[in-house]
């Protein structure tokens, strides 16, 4: 079956110049928040155009894994990453049905935490 490729657009935010009272500390203050980690099963010839649709739909980064342990040969697992508090499960859905996705994924949600590694560093 012949499946069409769909692109997306992502509003960006582009900084006008202006001097901002909050800019200065923005970068650091999002160094510890917390972040999803979700971790998507997929047959493998649909894992190239989910990716892509994930990261149209709010993943900040995708990765793609065999699975070793995995019965079905024919599945493999993407790990995505997403700001904590995006809803994982409509981008998902969104993304699968941007792919042509005749099934909804299986996947499970992790709350992780952002480390500080220079600050790690210099203390070590």
């Amino acid at each position: 079956s012949s499946r069409g490729r769909s692109f997306c657009a992502c509003a960006v935010s582009v900084d006008d110049g202006a001097p901002s009272s909050s800019a200065a500390g923005s970068v650091y203050d999002d160094v510890a928040a917390p972040y999803l980690s979700v971790r998507i099963r997929c047959r493998k010839e649909d894992a190239e155009l989910l990716s892509e649709s994930l990261l149209c739909f709010g993943a900040c980064s995708v990765t793609v894994d065999d699975i070793t342990d995995a019965a079905n040969l024919d599945e493999i697992s993407i790990t995505t990453i997403y700001a904590h508090g995006e809803n994982v499960g409509s981008s998902i859905s969104n993304a699968a049905s941007s792919a042509g996705l005749d099934y909804s994924p299986a996947y499970e949600t992790t709350v992780g935490k952002q480390c500080d590694w220079v600050t790690l560093v210099q203390v070590n």
